[in-house]
């Protein structure tokens, strides 16, 4: 529910001081003074009233530009109704017109504390689709679906792991990577279809969308992870030595890096563009798995393939 942060009050009150509100481009239109000329249409005749709401509505829409989102125009107004006011007041107007310009002059006459816009441009946290967050719905349902799933894999995993059930625990720890995997698809897909909105009304959480680096960074690690558990099913279930184990799993981590390398320049680079946490993640585990194992007097071949993967 709206707070009364706009002195809506009183205007219902028919209190005659002034209101401050926005600046806006044109002062001579007075959004106040067009709400109360929509209320004092709404005590007249029901002609007057039709006519005076027209002028109103027509007197905004050439003040108007564009709004926060693409919506088109309705019978009542959503800002109004969303703020608690009764339904002669949110249905006295439009929000926005039909080519979705902001008709409703309270809104209008706003200024985004975040942003500064205003006027033509006027929105709030709490837009007219819902609050920001979550209207429009950037993340689809895929998103949460497949987090809730990876939760539950991730909290699994860890009783398997701790029976050392070792096979089961590499089967579920690359469903939660394949999860992660899913995750930045539909957090890719939510952007490309909502991206161009966001970038002109709400950037900064368009780029909070955008830089997906905490989720690559577990993408990457949970990644890393089965790998590590692959060598360990190899050397104890499969009775692989562990050098063989281990070069097992280097190959298969040079072939991800790789293929994900070939993706995000060559093939989806306008959606992962700003995803850069990976190659650091995977540098930082190497470098661990490196400092802990070498023997610069006698290299084995594993050390090597690391040096070399590493570009030292």
């Amino acid at each position: 529910m709206w707070h009364d942060y706009m002195n809506l009050s009183r205007i219902l009150l028919g209190d005659r001081r002034p209101v401050e509100l926005g600046d806006t481009e044109e002062p001579g239109e007075d959004p106040v003074l067009q709400m109360r000329h929509i209320q004092a249409s709404l005590a007249g005749k029901k002609e007057k009233n039709s006519s005076e709401i027209r002028s109103t509505s027509s007197r905004s829409s050439s003040l108007s530009d564009t709004s926060c989102g693409g919506g088109t125009s309705a019978d009542f107004c959503r800002f109004c109704r969303q703020n608690g006011e009764s339904p002669r007041v949110y249905r006295s107007h439009a929000l926005r017109s039909d080519d979705g310009k902001v008709t409703c002059p309270i809104l209008w006459s706003y200024t985004c504390p975040i942003c500064g816009a205003s006027g033509d441009h006027a929105h709030t946290r709490r837009n007219a689709y819902g609050y920001v967050y979550c209207s429009p719905a950037v993340l689809p349902y895929g998103f949460y679906a497949f987090w809730c799933l990876n939760l539950v894999l991730n909290v699994s995993w860890l009783f398997l792991w701790d029976r050392m059930f070792m096979p089961a625990a590499l089967a579920f720890l690359i469903l939660i990577a394949l999860t992660n995997y899913a995750v930045i698809f539909f957090s890719c897909y939510g952007l490309s279809q909502y991206g161009a909105w966001l970038n002109k009304y709400h950037k900064v959480d368009l780029w909070l969308h955008r830089v997906l680096n905490g989720i690559s960074i577990y993408a990457t690690w949970t990644t890393i992870a089965s790998l590590v558990n692959l060598t360990i099913v190899l050397v104890y279930d499969a009775n692989v030595s562990n050098t063989d184990a281990a070069t097992i799993s280097l190959s298969l981590l040079t072939a991800v890096v790789v293929a994900w390398f070939f993706l995000e320049n060559f093939v989806f680079d306008k959606h992962v563009r700003f995803i850069l946490t990976i190659y650091p993640v995977v540098i930082w585990a190497l470098t661990g798995i490196f400092t802990e194992n070498n023997n610069a007097a006698d290299p084995t071949r594993n050390n090597i393939f690391i040096g070399k993967e590493k570009g030292c």
